[in-house]
């Protein structure tokens, strides 16, 4: 299932530029974004909508809309307004 790195990998995209920082990390909150994580089981997926997209582009939408031209055995999870997330299981059968 959608395991916490996924998480983790968004936030630290979309987390404040620090610029006392040597190294630039981060600051792309303003970007809407998809993460995919394959493994031996399945297909993990996490959007991320920007505030300022919020009233054009609904996170679950935009993840159905993925997830059927994807197809498969869908297990979806909306954890916000600005985010949501699902689980593709793999299917053996068909080599997906």
């Amino acid at each position: 299932m959608i395991g916490a790195g996924s998480q983790i990998c968004m936030d630290a995209a979309n987390k404040e530029i620090d610029p006392n920082e040597e190294e630039s990390k981060g600051g792309s909150g303003a970007v809407g974004k998809m993460l995919l994580s394959g493994g031996e089981e399945g297909l993990a997926l996490l959007n991320y909508v920007p505030p300022a997209k919020l009233d054009t582009v609904d996170a679950e939408e935009w993840m159905k809309a993925t997830l059927k031209e994807v197809g498969g055995d869908v297990h979806m999870v909306k954890t916000s307004k600005a985010t949501c997330s699902a689980y593709i299981k793999q299917d053996q059968a068909s080599n997906r």
